[in-house]
């Protein structure tokens, strides 16, 4: 029920390639209580093939709190390695490279949410998160429903998102299920609330303030 923080993204593309950015900036009380330890900026870049399939070749991420590191992805294939400086732990268990071969870096995720071709929620991804935590998100519908949102008004698709940890992660999860709500403008089909899992401070929402779409 607390508005904690702000996230932009924004991505581009020319021809069959794109590149995104984001920004996550805590905001309010959360940032009197925690500075900047949750603050970070992404980036990645890839292909779309002509399926509507996205491809990332790289990712990196740098948090602005105490260590300051620079995490960098390369995915070659099904080739999926991670470097980080300084150096990090890679989760206990650390994930196997067949259990991140084919998977998708999270700002890549919201892309391919956003072009997938059929209907937004009959689709799973493999999720290879911050560079070492491995998941697949399994998505079926549930329904229709109407929305106020401050960015967006009107019918969404409602997905229920079955949430799979499979390995790296540097404390124990659980699996879970999230909600995440798409709206449908042209072709496209826009994630305008999603439910996503945090190591420090539990299920969080992202709500769209605005968008604007010119891919």
């Amino acid at each position: 029920g607390l508005d904690v923080g702000l996230v932009n993204y924004a991505f581009s593309g020319e021809n069959n390639s794109y590149s995104g950015t984001s920004q996550r900036r805590l905001t309010g009380l959360a940032r009197t209580f925690f500075g900047a330890s949750q603050d970070f900026d992404y980036a990645a870049q890839g292909h779309v093939d002509a399926g509507g399939g996205v491809h990332p070749s790289a990712y990196q991420h740098r948090d602005f709190g105490r260590r300051h590191r620079l995490v960098r992805v390369s995915f070659d294939g099904d080739t999926v390695t991670t470097v980080a400086t300084p150096p990090m732990g890679m989760g206990h268990p650390a994930a196997t490279a067949a259990q991140k071969a084919g998977a998708i870096d999270q700002i890549s995720l919201l892309l391919q949410m956003l072009v997938a071709t059929g209907a937004p929620c009959e689709h799973t991804y493999r999720v290879f998160m911050d560079g070492r935590s491995s998941f697949d998100l399994t998505l079926t519908a549930g329904g229709k429903m109407r929305v106020r949102f401050p960015g967006y008004e009107g019918d969404v698709d409602r997905c229920w998102v079955a949430f799979q940890p499979i390995a790296g992660f540097s404390d124990p999860q659980q699996p879970a299920r999230l909600t995440f709500l798409f709206a449908h403008v042209g072709p496209y089909a826009v994630p305008v609330s999603i439910e996503m899992p945090t190591d420090a401070a539990g299920i969080v929402q992202l709500q769209v303030r605005s968008f604007r779409l010119g891919w």
